[in-house]
């Protein structure tokens, strides 16, 4: 918005340079008018009106850019010599009106961000605008940007960040988030439940310190690959470090998390407790090779020593 209050000025600075032939004038002006036509946002110059004691009590319309005019639904003609408070009366209670008269008085510009009121073509919902005004000879150069979308996306995005901290609060499994370091920034409350850590106790610190020493460079890997698009969201088997030392099976996937901009900005991962499922598959996996080496089987020695291997290979 400074680059439209800046773009309303050029007319001040003609009137100053008595160098300029009326041709250099005229095409200063046209330039200007130009600039401002092509503007995305509102831009109007109010002049004020007072009473008999010199109190500034409306302004009025005196020029207006293509954006403004569309933007109140008047044409250029119809909108030049309308008053501020008979265009839009709500500004005499918003404090607005007020604002304006300020800058008229003390010279010093004026700008309100996220200001609230409902507008003419908005079915009388409310809309949120960022606000400039600014002194120019007398008059008041005004701008102002309709950031209701930018509002309502906000709104939403938070919306459903609460919803999404609920649900993950809720849950049985272990959720949590790092930054792009590996370092654990929020953590949902199950994880004492599951792990014995408090969020408190993991917050702040590196996801590898809470994980099987032998699998930390595979986990983090693959997270890096995800990260940097190189490889797909699927799950791992890995092992994480309770409060008490001791190591728990876990499956493990991993969410990259994107800021506005589309950049990776950090990983969400979730963890389900599979000990009791990891254990029973390798309890049968041992079985089922055993009594297949038990069947062939010839001498005793050889037997004992082929069934430790399985015990290490097959059931870990």
């Amino acid at each position: 918005m400074d680059a439209v209050a800046a773009s309303c000025c050029p007319v001040d600075r003609i009137d100053d340079d008595t160098s300029m032939t009326d041709q250099t004038v005229e095409q200063r002006l046209a330039l200007a008018r130009s600039a401002l036509d092509g503007l995305q946002d509102p831009c109007v110059v109010l002049a004020p009106t007072r009473n008999e004691t010199g109190a500034v009590i409306d302004f009025v319309y005196v020029d207006a850019n293509r954006a403004a005019c569309e933007y109140n639904g008047l044409s250029y003609s119809e909108q030049i010599g309308r008053t501020l408070l008979g265009l839009y009366p709500s500004h005499a209670e918003n404090g607005l009106f007020d604002a304006y008269v300020k800058v008229v008085e003390s010279h010093n510009p004026f700008m309100r961000l996220h200001e609230t009121f409902p507008a003419a073509h908005s079915n009388g919902t409310f809309r949120y605008f960022d606000l400039r005004a600014v002194y120019a000879h007398g008059n008041v150069v005004l701008s102002w940007h309709d950031g209701t979308v930018r509002h309502d996306q906000a709104q939403a995005l938070e919306e459903s960040e609460r919803r999404y901290r609920v649900l993950a609060e809720h849950s049985t499994d272990v959720v949590y988030e790092t930054d792009l370091d590996g370092v654990i920034v929020w953590a949902s409350p199950s994880v004492e439940e599951v792990l014995g850590w408090t969020p408190a106790e993991v917050v702040g610190k590196r996801s590898a310190l809470f994980m099987d020493p032998l699998q930390v460079d595979r986990v983090a890997a693959h997270r890096r690959a995800v990260a940097e698009g190189r490889a797909k969201i699927t799950t791992l088997e890995t092992r994480a470090l309770t409060s008490q030392g001791e190591l728990r099976w876990m499956e493990g996937k991993a969410e990259l998390v994107k800021g506005a901009a589309g950049a990776a900005q950090g990983v969400v991962v979730g963890l389900r407790d599979i000990q009791r499922e990891v254990i029973s598959r390798r309890a049968v996996a041992t079985l089922t090779a055993g009594n297949a080496i038990l069947v062939r089987a010839l001498v005793e020695t050889k037997l004992l020593a082929d069934m430790c291997n399985v015990a290490v290979a097959d059931g870990g």
